[in-house]
């Protein structure tokens, strides 16, 4: 479909806008008015619900969305030195042609380039490094973002080169072989990483209908070697790829500068508002993205490294429309859990784990499924088979005793607790967030900011939905090791994963679905460090000038403890420093490193 260029007059009237905009489609719901500029630009203001930001945040904020559907964050940061902008864009590598895996990361390296309006290879880098700035971007299977930071003078001329990028890019063939090398120099460097191999060996392993199955890095054999062996142009696949993907209808924009912002309105719609619209729309993949037969395997793989490792993964129904209640963050939260009577206490206790973490990979789309790994010890991988029924034993200790409500109260106080007081994002990891934030579409407006952290219902139906999936008969294990007794003879494609394909045994899946809870297993109690209340006392004052030297609270035979209040702040926050004056730590070898891995 061909693009239909935005009228780039300023001087054209309000309704011929307006009618441009009805005519291509563009929406503007009931909690969006138009307005216009000087200039006659339109745009429209969101005046729905305010958006919830933290507490400590006294920034402006505003959202708009613009003619050819873009919506964009505007906020503006007198406080800090630095002007920024992310640009997210729903396109990634889940749109790569099968034959050519690591296109959609080649396009976001090409249109740093050069466009039609700034011919100059590398120019918008060179602009931004004599205003100390710098850029970069990323291509996840979802989307891809592009950000950019610069000194608030330069935003204004930053924001049109950049623009630039979304509206008339060059793809100069002159460098395409250059940014394959980049990035085959960047999967080069993640060769020998265990977690970006493990990712590897996983999507090796799913369904070959879905994204999650695809090879989103790319590299020179991927890139150049198959384009030149299919007889394709590599600079002509990368400009259709960007036509048919990159459309205005799938963006969204985030600019963050000391500039009023009205100003930061201003260049936004002036900028932003010629991007072409194709009138395309994203569409989930409705495969599942691991095929049934993948269930019940025990995937056995080479680590990097004297490393033991076990993943068990579980795929899950969609429950993105739960986002009220969150049952997947409150089980994840209760499974990661460090207290007595917990899973990892139990684990840590027998020597057989050092840590545990659970994933949830894709939580914007029509899929989902939940990576719970555990970090092993030695005597831990020798004895697998009972942290397996450690982790379905705590699984069924959760599904028979029910998630209590105070543990609820307890963890949603904690996300509050979190969001009023977390420190506040400035530069690109604000306007990353920003732009981002639209991928969670199920959230209204006025939670975009918010509603990632925060827990709003307490659900035991949803709680349930969750642990129902997370059964010994709907998941594989996946065990790493250098185990020189293991034969792996199967290699991954791309990163060159030694592994092998088992079954588990049907009678341990037997044992596992009948398991019943340990008596050592408990459901955390309440939290006594949780606040509840975080106001003030009354009657602390802040003195105008600031206490410089902290007091003695105790000094004894082995040490002394200082404290400082906070005069300034007034934050429910503190610092703890320990200082250790060990003489003999530095004497010997064994002593100082045993301090050291300590």
């Amino acid at each position: 479909m061909s693009a239909r260029e935005i009228p780039s007059s300023p001087g054209r009237h309000v309704e011929e806008l307006a009618a441009f905009a009805a005519a291509k489609g563009a929406s503007h719901p009931s909690d969006f008015v138009a307005r216009t500029l000087p200039s006659g630009m339109t745009y429209y203001d969101y005046v729905g619900q305010p958006i919830e930001i933290q507490e400590i945040d006294k920034r402006p904020y505003r959202l708009i969305k613009l003619i050819n559907n873009i919506e964009v964050f505007l906020v503006q940061d007198s406080d800090y030195d630095l002007a920024t902008a992310a640009m997210l864009v729903k396109a990634g590598y889940a749109q790569d042609p099968l034959n050519l895996p690591g296109l959609a990361h080649f396009c976001e390296h090409m249109l740093f380039i050069n466009t039609e309006k700034y011919p100059e290879a590398g120019g918008f880098d060179s602009f931004l490094s004599i205003h100390n700035g710098i850029s970069n971007a990323y291509t996840d299977i979802d989307h891809t973002c592009y950000y950019f930071s610069i000194a608030n003078a330069g935003l204004e001329d930053a924001l049109d080169r950049w623009s630039q990028f979304f509206i008339k890019p060059l793809f100069d063939p002159e460098y395409v072989r250059r940014e394959v090398n980049a990035i085959d120099s960047e999967f080069k460097t993640h060769i020998n990483n265990n977690a970006w191999r493990l990712d590897s060996l996983l999507s090796s392993l799913a369904n070959p209908a879905h994204p999650f199955s695809k090879f989103g890095t790319g590299n020179y054999r991927t890139l150049a070697e198959r384009a030149e062996s299919l007889g394709l142009c590599l600079s002509t696949e990368v400009v259709s790829f960007y036509d048919r993907y990159y459309s205005s209808d799938v963006m969204s924009l985030a600019i963050i500068g000391s500039q009023d912002i009205q100003q930061l309105t201003e260049w936004a719609v002036q900028m932003f508002s010629h991007i072409p619209s194709k009138g395309i729309s994203t569409k989930p993949c409705s495969t599942a993205p691991f095929a049934q037969d993948a269930l019940g395997t025990l995937v056995h793989f080479k680590t990097v490294g004297k490393k033991f490792q076990l993943s068990i993964v579980f795929p899950l129904p969609k429950i993105n429309h739960l986002w009220k209640s969150k049952p997947l963050e409150v089980i994840k939260d209760l499974l990661e859990f460090r207290a007595g009577g917990t899973l990892f206490d139990f684990l840590k206790q027998r020597g057989w784990a050092y840590d545990i973490s659970c994933h949830q990979e894709s939580d914007t789309d029509d899929y989902s499924f939940l990576r719970f790994e555990v970090n092993l010890t030695e005597d831990g991988y020798r004895s697998y088979h009972d942290v397996v029924r450690s982790v379905f034993s705590y699984l069924e200790t959760l599904r028979q005793h029910h998630i209590p409500e105070t543990f609820f109260n307890d963890l949603r106080q904690r996300r509050i607790n979190e969001f009023r007081f977390e420190h506040l994002d400035h530069g690109t990891d604000l306007s990353e967030f920003l732009a981002t934030s639209f991928l969670y579409s199920f959230y209204p407006r006025h939670l975009l900011l918010s509603g990632l952290n925060m827990i709003y219902e307490y659900s035991p139906t949803d709680y349930h939905l969750v642990l129902d999936s997370l059964r010994p008969s709907n998941c594989f294990f996946m065990l790493g090791s250098q185990d020189p007794g293991v034969e792996c003879p199967l290699r991954e494609e791309h990163f060159g994963v030694e592994y092998c394909l088992d079954v588990i045994d049907s009678a341990f899946v037997v044992e596992l679905e009948q398991i019943t809870p340990y008596r050592e297993f408990a459901i955390p109690a309440d939290n006594r460090f949780v606040s509840y209340d975080l106001e003030l006392v009354s009657g602390i004052e802040r003195p105008e000038e600031p206490l410089l030297e902290p007091t003695l609270l105790l000094r004894g035979k082995h040490g002394e403890v200082w404290h400082r209040r906070d005069d300034r702040f007034f934050l429910p926050k503190g610092k703890l420093g320990i200082e250790l004056k060990m003489p003999r730590a530095v004497r010997t070898a064994p002593d100082s490193e045993l301090v050291i891995s300590t």
